[in-house]
């Protein structure tokens, strides 16, 4: 399975240590490159087609914009605080999408 997660804050960096125990392969970006120092982590440029079974969608609610064109084929599991379904699907058309309100990482 492969699992993109797009924002590498808190929470993002919660989900991939969760999931990276898993057999998943990854594809993270961030606005910071920093944060992605691990060689473990395949970084992925957002202006290609991303090749994912899933994205995760970890940004702050304030950066939906930044990641509008993003591509990729599947699902969306967007943690966006305060952004509704109907936001999503106007930034995000043609994808199923799953909103997940963690409240701490």
């Amino acid at each position: 399975m492969n699992v993109g997660i797009i924002g590498f804050g808190n929470m993002g960096k919660a989900i991939y240590d969760k999931l990276s125990k898993e057999n998943i392969s990854f594809f993270v970006n961030d606005k910071n490159q920093k944060k992605l120092n691990n060689n473990e982590i395949q970084i992925t440029p957002l202006d290609k087609e991303i090749e994912c079974d899933y994205i995760i969608l970890a940004v702050k609610p304030k950066d939906i914009n930044k990641v509008k064109n993003l591509k990729w084929k599947g699902p969306l599991i967007s943690i966006l605080a305060g952004v509704k379904i109907d936001v999503l699907n106007q930034v995000f058309r043609n994808h199923k999408i799953v909103r997940l309100m963690p409240n701490t990482p």
